[in-house]
């Protein structure tokens, strides 16, 4: 019998826990419906390693890694559309940036037997286009912490030039040679963020508000496909990545008829394997103006 009680007792404790964790967060409420744009410029670079045997002039395969970096500081574009499902404040955007002319690197080591260690890769200009999309769901308020789930899906697509300079290094003897290169190569980079987030918000009198909010999603998924088309015609070369990602940010803005917001943020990975690896980091201002029913 007191078994039975004191399970009755966690149900209801339970039950009570995820009624909380649903109300409709005050703060949230007031936001009314309605569309929003935003221009951010984000300070930004990100690259990927991974470990895997391969060949570099013999016939066996030996230890080998490879990484891509790219800096991908950029203009972004966004519209955003704010309504209510089910009683809860949600928001979708999405965000885009113009091609931008940047650099790129893709470089390969490899670990050979005799103890050379030698490297062969570009390091060169690369047109740039990202993309992004979000949805983002306001869950409830709890003693003045709001809390938030969403998604967000990133593409970043790299389309070296095709005219790259090429540079191979040996450690064994110590050489370098540099020669220029015709060739191409596509990289995609497709980034997935399914995140749970808190925050807290402080009332001014005069109408402003200011934010302070982290987001944090465990499971991002980071996925790099390599094409090229004259050394591997017909064929995708992927790896893939599991990393935390960390974003914080703060965020001033004025509600109404014509809401308008500042704001600023930051975002981090961490990865759990040393063989493989996503490391990104984003340091970004934006503004919002929009338009409220």
């Amino acid at each position: 019998m007191a078994m039975e009680l004191q399970g009755r007792r966690r149900d209801r404790i339970a039950r009570a826990l995820i009624a909380l964790l649903l109300i409709p967060a005050a703060a949230e409420a007031q936001a009314d419906p309605g569309v929003s744009a935003a221009y951010e410029f984000a300070y930004d670079g990100f690259h990927y390693f991974f470990e895997n045997p391969s060949t570099f002039d013999t016939p066996d395969l030996v230890p080998h890694n490879f990484k891509q970096t790219y800096w991908a500081g950029n203009h972004w574009l966004s519209v955003i559309v704010r309504y209510r499902v089910g009683g809860l404040a949600t928001e979708t955007s999405l965000a885009m940036t113009p091609s931008v002319e940047t650099r790129g690197d893709d470089v390969d080591t490899f670990f050979l037997a005799s103890g050379d260690v030698a490297t062969s890769g570009t390091s060169g200009r690369v047109d740039m286009r990202s993309f992004r999309i979000r949805h983002d769901v306001t869950l409830g308020t709890v003693r003045g912490v709001t809390w938030h789930t969403g998604y967000q899906f990133r593409r970043d697509r790299q389309e070296f030039h095709a005219r790259q300079i090429k540079t191979v290094t040996h450690s064994r003897p110590s050489s370098s040679e540099s020669f220029p290169i015709d060739g191409a190569e596509t990289t995609i980079s497709n980034v997935h963020d399914a995140w749970i987030g808190v925050s807290r918000e402080w009332r001014r009198d005069t109408g402003w508000r200011i934010r302070a909010r982290v987001d944090a999603a465990p499971l991002t998924g980071a996925r790099l496909t390599t094409i090229l088309p004259f050394k591997y015609p017909g064929r995708e070369i992927v790896f893939a990545a599991p990393v935390l990602t960390i974003n914080p940010s703060v965020r001033m803005g004025r509600e109404g008829r014509w809401p308008i917001a500042l704001a600023v943020s930051a975002t981090r990975t961490f990865s759990y394997s040393s063989a493989r690896r996503f490391h990104h980091r984003v340091v970004s201002a934006s503004i919002t103006v929009g338009r409220s029913r």
